[in-house]
């Protein structure tokens, strides 16, 4: 397998894509150069979100409906933003954090 590719032991998350009011279930995988976020109902499909490290501007700590603290926003470089909610948000960020090139506030 391609260094590039190869997935970080146990750098799995169970997580959501949310916008705010509709969320998508799916898994969270982080490899040595990107995540993929695989969407769960369509995980025979070739439909996956992809963020390279190198992309990210910023990643955030953001609280769900105002209480839960338990989502994290990637900041794209080309002004995309994606929000997660799972609940290893602080792990899960703190593994992103590690990366080269990204910022975290």
């Amino acid at each position: 397998m391609h260094p590039t590719k190869q997935l970080l032991e146990e750098k799995r998350f169970e997580a959501f894509l949310w916008d705010g009011v509709k969320r998508l279930e799916g898994e969270i995988q982080v490899f040595e150069k990107h995540l993929d976020f695989e969407f769960k109902n369509f995980s025979s499909s070739h439909i996956k979100l992809q963020i390279p490290f190198e992309g990210i501007e910023k990643i955030e700590d953001f609280k769900v409906f105002g209480i839960a603290k338990n989502g994290v926003k990637i900041l794209s470089k080309d002004g995309k933003e994606d929000c997660f909610v799972l609940n290893q948000s602080d792990r899960f960020k703190n593994l992103l954090v590690k990366k080269p090139n990204n910022h975290s506030k």
